[in-house]
């Protein structure tokens, strides 16, 4: 099987989503796919958002989550190129090059802080830091004890990937040159080790 897949699971605040656009920019011939997206548009062809059309899917016994297993699996049978947004890439993708965003909470906090002021400023003026961490945190252990459960597996578990990149003190442009240059060489079957990045170069081989 061809390598032309990247999969990414970032936390919040580590600048996945800039990160996917550069990515794209870089990799012109690959098709973005996005879990997250998939369910904004399954949410708006029922006119709903995607937080009330999840509760109302729960209530109506819809099995939404096999629905946006389902799509993302099918991705394994394409042979279009893909960047992949989805934190069970990892799991669902069986051949892909997988990849984990993190980070210092309070940092990932801190941008996470911002961005929601600049989007929304009417209605986070008043959100602390503090406030958006302890929210992240919670949304973190939710979702690691909801993969568990349904598939018996930790999100956030270094050993599911290929590149591990500490986005704590890097750039969005910096992250994605690392991703970049380690896509690529796989693609090539150039595949290298396992790595955690914490900073631009020397990686740390695990």
């Amino acid at each position: 099987m061809e390598n032309n897949k990247l999969a990414l699971h970032g936390l919040a605040g580590t600048g996945k989503s800039h990160t996917v656009t550069n990515l794209l920019g870089y990799h012109k011939d690959h098709t973005h796919y996005s879990t997250g997206d998939t369910a904004r548009e399954i949410a708006r062809c029922h006119g709903m958002t995607v937080d009330v059309y999840m509760v109302y899917a729960r209530d109506n016994g819809i099995p939404i989550d096999k629905i946006l297993d389902d799509s993302l699996c099918a991705l394994n049978d394409n042979p279009t190129p893909h960047i992949i947004d989805s934190r069970l890439g990892f799991f669902f993708l069986k051949h892909a090059y997988k990849v984990y965003l993190f980070g210092e909470p309070r940092v990932l906090a801190k941008r996470r802080w911002k961005q929601l002021r600049k989007e929304n400023y009417k209605e986070h003026k008043h959100l602390t830091i503090a406030e958006t961490e302890k929210k992240m945190a919670e949304r973190n252990k939710n979702d690691i004890t909801k993969y568990r459960t349904l598939y018996g597996v930790t999100c956030n578990d270094f050993v599911h990937y290929d590149l591990i990149i500490d986005t704590t003190n890097l750039t969005v442009e910096q992250v994605t040159t690392i991703i970049d240059s380690n896509y690529s060489a796989w693609c090539k079957g150039e595949a290298p080790r396992r790595a955690l990045y914490k900073r631009v170069a020397d990686p740390e081989f695990i």
